[in-house]
């Protein structure tokens, strides 16, 4: 069964420092807070992982680092598109500078031609 369809079958609630989130608000935190989820999961698992002769695995140890892994999963997407938004910026702004230097070289080329061809143009337009 997929992550997802299982966490939202079994209302998945995820440690937040301003109480319990869903799994679907997970999209809007910050890389900072679902770090910070991630986080108490994982000291969640390593209390759950202390083993003992008296205690078995329990399901609650599977649904752990199933949130884990969604955690994980939502953490690595809003990197990626946070990559994808520097690339597109850094495209964005080379093509304004060299746009700005068209136009530069555009109004030298004007600026180089002698006044007849100056006037022609003009009394052209």
């Amino acid at each position: 069964m997929n992550l997802f369809e299982e966490a939202s079958k079994s209302k998945y609630r995820y440690p937040y420092s301003k109480g319990l989130v869903s799994t679907e608000d997970l999209w809007d935190l910050s890389i900072d807070n679902l770090n910070s989820v991630y986080k108490s999961l994982s000291a969640q698992k390593k209390s759950a992982d202390e083993t003992s002769l008296l205690t078995k695995p329990s399901s609650e140890d599977a649904i752990i680092i199933n949130k884990m892994e969604i955690v994980k999963y939502i953490f690595e997407k809003k990197q990626e598109r946070v990559e994808e938004l520097k690339a597109q910026k850094a495209a964005a702004d080379k093509k304004k500078r060299i746009a700005e230097l068209i136009a530069a070289k555009e109004d030298q080329k004007l600026a180089d031609l002698d006044i007849e061809e100056l006037k022609k143009i003009y009394s052209e337009l």
